[in-house]
């Protein structure tokens, strides 16, 4: 799990433990953090595949976290993993 590493572009944050994988990015502008994300999830789906895995994107999920009560609901980042729709959660999973 650690050559994904080599993968995450752009200042996103990544963690991983066993078999899962977080990334995230924080920004002031709302619509930076969908594109940072996008990218890197087409970067982890490229290596991926290179080490001939697939990553089930119906159980990927994403949370949003903001200071921005008002607006945080409103956040609806169309997230893509494998040409599908990553669905939001609204109570986050820690990995292990």
């Amino acid at each position: 799990m650690n050559t994904v590493d080599n993968h995450i572009v752009n200042e996103a944050k990544i963690e991983y433990y066993a078999d899962e994988i977080a990334i995230w990015h924080s920004h002031t502008d709302i619509l930076m953090p969908e594109n940072v994300l996008n990218e890197n999830l087409s970067h982890i789906e490229d290596w991926a595949k290179q080490l001939k895995l697939l990553i089930n994107p119906e159980k990927t999920k994403y949370c949003v976290f903001s200071s921005d009560r008002r607006n945080r609901a409103a956040f609806l980042p169309k997230l893509r993993l494998n040409n599908s729709i990553v669905e939001k959660s609204p109570i986050p999973n820690t990995l292990a």
